[in-house]
């Protein structure tokens, strides 16, 4: 991480910090050859051109098409631009799931910043403390959160463009207009991509299981090259409605919620928190043939009064990752909503490397396989860091294209690398003959900083 000049003002100079990457994949060449994982464009560019839909994001009462989506964001970028955003700086909010950071999201990759979203349900103490470690150029909040409350914060809750409700938002109209949101939505647009492939794209808070935070990042490429396999392995198609209740400050959320659609032609329904009865109230009103679920909202949504399954027809999947799921919850959960379950192994620094297959028998959901190409999985004894037998129990070791940049910090990152470039998981796993992951537990001393891949405070990404 680097300090730079930023924007000139009347009395000063703004300084600005640009992220740099910490891990440089072993096999990058390998993944950057025409055809490979790597060979992709920038997010945005990804985006824009996938097919166009008509509802591509459905907030609410507010429905945007995928034109809508792209021209309110090149709007956003032009705003973002004339506070000061330029490529690698650090664009920080913290809101509820929304069109807002649907927006934001790509508004940075338009301008090649690194988005860094903040989970609505943190602290003021602990917004503080984030701020502290991105140190953004521009910070969004909503203004019943923390970090709207924060000094030279833009805001949203106000007046709003397009304008919008929510029953969560107890805040007062901001006393200075000229940092609103709107006001950014209100710019020329930005004509021009300047994101780069190799560029970061986000930095996430892993904070689960660490006492400091950690600060993951990904480039474009990395999700692109997830998003893509994600996409096939659950057949999104442009005639599906997904609804991710996940938040979009997380690697789920972000890329089920919002990329996976997005290049798939899909639409995306987002609900700004949990809540069964308006889950089942959305699945029903929107026709949704995906939903996407961490296992505590499928026990909430199984024992949930609504439940009924005539009134889902559309639903095709239900796709899961996170904390261990249970035979009987997968067996209630396929039971009531009347559709397969889809398990999926992964954490913030590599998101979704094993899933099961749509499709596969029952009998096979505990073993699930890698989810891209040219992603290698060892399972090696911690002590000796030796391979163990096919079969045999050990610690997993990660090497993939959608494996993270690296941490902020680089003495984070050279701590969970082994040589050869492979990610110490902290994860007990097995591999049979066919080269299929089960996940058995976690290793009580590990030390990686790894974060779920759901938003469950404390828990684990198990394959169930």
């Amino acid at each position: 991480m680097s300090r730079q000049p930023g924007k000139m003002t009347s009395d000063t100079t703004v300084m600005t910090t640009r992220l740099r990457v910490t891990h440089r994949h072993s096999r990058a060449t390998a993944y950057r050859r025409p055809g490979g994982p790597w060979d992709v464009p920038s997010l945005e560019a990804l985006l824009l051109d996938a097919q166009q839909r008509p509802e591509a994001v459905v907030d609410g009462a507010i429905r945007l098409s995928s034109h809508d989506v792209a021209l309110l964001a090149a709007r956003l970028a032009g705003g973002l631009r004339g506070a000061g955003v330029r490529r690698r700086d650090v664009v920080a909010w913290q809101l509820p799931n929304g069109f807002e950071s649907v927006l934001l999201y790509r508004a940075c990759w338009r301008l090649g910043a690194v988005a860094a979203p903040l989970d609505p349900d943190l602290s003021a103490p602990e917004v503080a403390r984030a701020v502290e470690l991105l140190d953004p150029t521009v910070c969004v909040g909503g203004i019943h959160l923390p970090l709207g409350s924060r000094p030279r914060s833009w805001v949203t809750g106000g007046r709003a463009l397009p304008s919008r409700r929510r029953g969560t938002e107890t805040g007062t109209v901001a006393s200075d207009p000229h940092r609103d949101f709107a006001t950014l939505l209100a710019a020329a647009p930005e004509p021009v991509i300047t994101a780069a492939p190799s560029d970061p794209a986000v930095a996430l808070l892993a904070t689960a299981t660490t006492v400091e935070p950690g600060v993951v990042l990904h480039t474009h490429r990395t999700l692109a090259c997830t998003a893509r396999g994600l996409r096939e392995a659950q057949e999104v198609g442009p005639g599906d409605t997904v609804l991710s209740t996940a938040s979009l400050a997380g690697i789920a959320g972000l890329l089920q919620g919002l990329v996976v659609p997005g290049l798939a032609g899909a639409g995306t329904v987002l609900v700004p928190r949990w809540n069964p009865g308006l889950v089942f109230e959305v699945l029903e009103r929107e026709g949704i043939s995906q939903l996407a679920a961490p296992p505590d909202v499928l026990v909430g949504l199984v024992s949930h009064p609504s439940r009924s399954a005539p009134r889902l027809r559309a639903l095709r999947l239900v796709s899961t990752s996170g904390t261990d799921v249970s035979e009987v919850l997968a067996a209630l959960a396929t039971d009531h909503l009347q559709a397969p379950i889809q398990f999926g192994y992964g954490s913030t620094e590599a998101p979704f490397v094993a899933i099961d297959r749509f499709g596969e028998e029952p009998a096979h959901r505990r073993v699930v396989s890698p989810t891209c190409d040219h992603t290698e999985l060892r399972v090696v004894d911690p002590g000796s860091e030796r391979d163990v037998s096919t079969g045999a129990e050990g610690e997993l070791w990660v090497r993939s294209p959608n494996l993270f940049a690296g941490y902020l910090s680089p003495e984070d990152t050279t701590a969970v690398i082994a040589r050869g470039g492979w990610f110490r998981t902290g994860d007990r796993a097995v591999l049979d003959e066919e080269g299929r992951l089960r996940v058995t537990g976690r290793l009580p001393d590990a030390a990686v900083a790894a974060d779920p891949q759901d938003e469950s405070p404390g828990a684990r990404a198990l394959a169930p």
